[in-house]
């Protein structure tokens, strides 16, 4: 018989992931890049699939274009990868749920341990940077209105590729790609 009282999900490499007490063996480069590939934006709300993999990897891609060193570009490049483990809930959703938080933050700062990312990083910089692309990004993908304007301006570089869009095995490849990238610098 199976319980619940565990409180557990298994992912494609890891038979259970505890994600009310997450541990860094417990978490998976290739689960992140593989679920956040396969998680649409928007809560699935925009004329294309436009992932949260890919998403993130135009995240990364645009600190570097403005100059960020390989640790930030990094937390951009896993600034939701807690959402390969519980999946994205849309912003103006998650304000009215701020109990969400208390299980998304144990295993972003998990994440984050394992693979890096200095706690010297300003996450306003990375915040201003997802709140303009995502003006950018819905207003490519049908979903921008103008009560949307106080997030600030859209930007004009969103990646390498202009065209919103991947399949899920091309954000996924590029988003391991960008890792290893990352690691290696």
């Amino acid at each position: 018989m199976f319980e619940y009282n565990e409180h557990f999900i298994s992912t494609m490499m890891v038979p259970k992931f505890h994600f009310l007490d997450p541990q860094e063996d417990e978490i998976e480069l290739r689960d992140i890049s593989h679920s956040l590939s396969l998680l649409c934006r928007y809560g699935g709300h925009c004329k294309i699939f436009y992932s949260v993999g890919e998403h993130c990897v135009r995240m990364a891609q645009i600190l570097k274009h403005y100059g960020a060193d390989e640790y930030y570009q990094l937390a951009a490049l896993l600034h939701d990868a807690e959402e390969a483990y519980l999946p994205d809930i849309p912003r103006p959703v998650k304000y009215v749920m701020p109990e969400a938080e208390k299980i998304y933050k144990p295993i972003r700062d998990v994440i984050y341990k394992k693979f890096g990312v200095p706690s010297t990083v300003d996450w306003a910089i990375i915040k201003d940077f997802d709140n303009r692309i995502l003006l950018t990004e819905a207003k490519q993908l049908g979903v921008w209105n103008k009560m949307w304007e106080p997030l600030g301006r859209r930007l004009r570089y969103i990646g390498e590729d202009k065209e919103l869009g991947w399949c899920p095995n091309e954000a996924e490849e590029k988003f391991e790609k960008i890792y290893e990238e990352l690691r290696r610098a």
